[in-house]
């Protein structure tokens, strides 16, 4: 392939093993894009893993013809006995065979040029096969091995991200009691998968976090009895509790499939599989980790930790604040929803600067709407802080060629943001005028009545969002189409 690993969207597999004293970090890049996405199934029928060839199974869906000639290997999560072949350029079986629960790579025999793919009928939204392109070595450092096992291994992902910039899955031989190892992704609030597998030795209490102890991260504790699932305002907040019935051994694995402030928990183990209802789920800030408490008897071996979203395919990436805590849910209910959302509240705009950094290792957008400023807010003159991240912004789009829009922030009685709205307006960019949207062009601006949250800064919770919501539908309906 002529794809480069720095301009294509993708995620990377870090395989971390202690050896001779320091750690080799396999790393394998893997496009976003779930190839049974938008694939026609045929329902009853399964490939058959002794020939390659179809099947009756009533039980049982196959893909059509999926082309692989330009990936070097697929990597599979299945949550049961699934089955493949791989197929040559007149349709004849090459090679065929099946895959258990958990994460499978596939290599692709030379000759094969498309691929059929069996799962039950009840799990094509829960199964995905995901293409590699590419496979690379870094050795870390005898410096490294040598500190505490859990923080070689938290090291190990972040020095992988420095240099290799996609640290997307993260793998460790071992975690038991006090162990961890994480990486950091782009703070994408929406339409992402966390997932973990590993074989059980013994099995113990884990937790999988995406921002623990960060305002409105969420994590989730499995027990040997329930799912607990939790969100952090000031303090940790018991979300739901969860009874899955189910007893582990041989293996455990979890996907959380995230929508919009809602996930899917799906757990599996030899016993069985429990699917959780729609949950509140908020996290999108700070590190993605996995932990084994002090005190778990949990003993985890071949642990796979994945983060990914194929929304980094979207063609618009919109970034903001605690604001995307409220107008993409009004978005989404009118079918708005083509566009990446990027943001957390409280955040700055040298906070999203980061985390724009961090995307465009994946994927690149064709436009980025921009919309922070409320936590930079003006005194007397434009923040500065918030002009040097305008200024880098430019900076991106203009060497990335990349459409910028901006938003305009709305001034409240308690946040003056009317400098940085007049630099907007005499930037030259396109912009969307959220601000007199609302009535709050100007310094300590009201809004128009019942528009305002009684905490004096943000949209109120039904009439507020929505007003936002309807003029961004009205200003720019491309959020309608879907790449």
């Amino acid at each position: 392939m002529s794809q480069s690993r720095y301009d294509t969207s993708g995620k990377l597999r870090q395989d971390l093993n202690l050896v001779s004293g320091h750690f080799v970090v396999t790393q394998t890049e893997t496009l976003l894009t779930n190839l049974l996405d938008n694939v026609i199934f045929t329902d009853e029928f399964y490939v058959n893993n002794a020939t390659g060839n179809l099947a009756v199974n009533d039980l049982y869906g196959t893909t059509s013809y999926i082309n692989i000639s330009d990936y070097l290997s697929l990597a599979i999560t299945a949550l049961s006995f699934n089955t493949y072949g791989f197929y040559d350029a007149n349709d004849n079986p090459v090679s065929y065979g099946s895959v258990s629960a958990g994460t499978s790579i596939l290599p692709i025999p030379d000759s094969a040029t498309t691929f059929r793919y069996s799962c039950k009928l009840t799990e094509k939204i829960t199964t995905s096969v995901f293409p590699i392109i590419n496979n690379y070595n870094i050795s870390l450092s005898d410096e490294v091995a040598t500190k505490d096992t859990a923080q070689v291994v938290e090291n190990a992902a972040q020095i992988s991200y420095i240099r290799d910039r996609v640290p997307v899955t993260a793998i460790t031989r071992d975690l038991s009691s006090g162990l961890f190892y994480g990486f950091s992704v782009p703070d994408i609030k929406f339409k992402y998968e966390i997932t973990f597998s590993a074989k059980i030795t013994t099995f113990g209490d884990f937790r999988l976090s995406y921002g623990k102890t960060a305002y409105n991260g969420s994590y989730l504790l499995v027990d040997d009895t329930n799912m607990y699932v939790y969100r952090y305002t000031t303090a940790e907040n018991l979300i739901a509790t969860l009874p899955h019935g189910l007893t582990f051994s041989d293996f455990v694995n979890v996907n959380i499939k995230v929508g919009y402030f809602k996930a899917i928990i799906i757990l599996t183990t030899t016993a069985g599989s429990y699917v959780s209802d729609e949950i509140e789920w908020y996290g999108a800030r700070e590190n993605v980790l996995m932990v084994v408490p002090s005190g778990s008897t949990a003993i985890l071996t071949d642990c796979v930790l994945t983060w990914c979203s194929t929304y980094l395919n979207k063609s618009i990436w919109w970034f903001g604040d605690s604001y995307l805590d409220t107008y993409p849910n009004n978005l989404s209910e009118l079918g708005y929803t083509n566009a990446m959302f990027d943001g957390f509240s409280g955040r700055t705009s040298a906070d999203a600067i980061i985390s724009l950094q961090r995307g465009l290792t994946y994927s690149k957008p064709k436009t980025i709407v921009w919309g922070l400023g409320m936590n930079d807010p003006d005194n007397g003159s434009i923040n500065s802080d918030w002009l040097t991240a305008v200024n880098t912004l430019i900076s991106t789009c203009e060497d990335n060629n990349i459409e910028l829009i901006f938003l305009t922030i709305p001034n409240t009685p308690i946040v003056d943001n009317s400098y940085k709205n007049a630099h907007i307006k005499s930037s030259g960019y396109q912009y969307l005028d959220i601000a007199d949207a609302v009535g709050a062009s100007n310094q300590g601006s009201s809004w128009y009545s019942g528009l305002l949250n009684v905490d004096q800064k943000h949209p109120s919770t039904t009439t507020g969002r929505m007003v936002i919501a309807s003029y961004i539908i009205s200003q720019f309906p491309q959020l309608r189409n879907e790449i």
